[in-house]
């Protein structure tokens, strides 16, 4: 089965995952590369497996809202095709 890549449904993808749990996330965000070469990873040093929503909740936060607000301000709106 052929996999159809993810940016014919617009979609804004973020991957991130900490250095201390490289061993897991690194090959599958590698692959998330090769499905959707758009994606965006990002590696945060000394951190673990959801460690930076523990301990920096409102930098996740500020995150997730300005990826919002880029998507919305480029039309990129995932929720209109629904």
């Amino acid at each position: 089965m052929k996999q159809e890549p993810f940016t014919e449904y617009g979609a804004d993808i973020h991957f991130w995952y900490g250095t201390k749990e490289a061993f897991v996330a690194k090959p599958q965000a590698e692959h998330l590369l090769k499905l959707c070469p758009s994606a965006h990873v990002e590696v945060f040093k000394g951190m673990n497996h959801g460690q930076m929503l523990v301990d920096h909740p409102d930098e996740v936060s500020r995150r997730i809202i300005l990826t919002q607000s880029r998507n919305e301000v480029s039309g990129n709106d995932l929720n209109a095709s629904f």
